[in-house]
């Protein structure tokens, strides 16, 4: 996933940097994201001053989400849930070891296999 983020009028701490960079990889394990676009942007006339726009670009439909609030974790807290509720609760797929996947196989062609 190839991630832009870019800060205006506001440089945020570097946990917080670590934060939307983990929140978006998580959002990648829910669904694959081609491109991540993150603007985080303090507005110093603006009530409340915090705004932050996401755009994840995907495989289907690309999805842009927005929030506001007066402090940037709760902006990011708010864009992430909304963001959540959109993606669905898509959990990421289990792995299968090799054995279920050639028990799997054999279903399929009507070859018996033993599961064992």
């Amino acid at each position: 996933m190839k991630m832009q983020i870019q800060y205006r009028h506001h440089q945020p701490s570097d946990s917080f940097a670590d934060l939307v960079e983990h929140e978006l990889h998580a959002l990648n394990a829910c669904q694959r994201i081609d491109e991540a676009r993150v603007l985080i942007e303090r507005q110093p006339r603006a009530n409340p001053p915090f705004r932050i726009l996401l755009h994840l670009i995907t495989s289907g439909p690309g999805l842009t989400e927005e929030a506001h609030d007066h402090t940037l974790r709760a902006a990011f807290t708010k864009l992430i849930l909304r963001v959540r509720k959109q993606i669905g609760p898509r959990a990421p797929l289990p792995r299968r070891s090799r054995r279920q996947v050639s028990a799997v196989a054999g279903q399929w062609s009507g070859t018996p296999t033993s599961t064992q």
